[in-house]
């Protein structure tokens, strides 16, 4: 369940993330994305992957280690649940996932964006349309 001050926590999340570059499995897509559900709900949805790697291949190999599975969205929704029917209907503060080169990247509904960190730029705010999936959250 979301803490009630929850749009006040999203504000001050998003602030502390523009300041700090991305990092492989410290500030990454997924540790962005699981430290926003971890603030919303009190409950870090991934904690075995904090830390557990430093480059894409080895981000693979932990989802595969934690998930039994190397699809980035395979395991979001086995942790969140079934993705929404459309991410259209994603609201502000619920997981959505945009296509890139080099692969699915989370991110975080901003409104009509979505926060993403992208490497080597960190925060971005795609536009919503983007978005190929998304998962609501409690």
């Amino acid at each position: 369940m979301r803490a009630p001050d929850w749009p006040e926590r999203l504000e001050a999340y998003l602030a502390d993330c523009r300041t700090r570059p991305f990092a492989w499995g410290e500030h990454d897509c997924v540790r962005f994305a699981a430290g926003w559900i971890e603030q919303a709900t009190g409950i870090d949805p991934a904690p075995q992957t904090r830390g557990g790697y430093h480059s894409p291949d080895t981000a693979m190999q932990t989802l595969w280690r934690c998930y039994s599975t190397a699809d980035l969205l395979a395991a979001v929704t086995a942790v969140l649940g079934p993705p929404l029917d459309s991410p259209r209907l994603a609201r502000r503060g619920d997981i959505a996932a945009i296509a890139t080169p080099d692969g699915p990247a989370l991110g975080v509904v901003v409104g009509a964006r979505i926060a993403c960190l992208a490497r080597p730029a960190g925060l971005t705010f795609p536009s919503l349309a983007r978005a190929i999936v998304a998962w609501r959250i409690a």
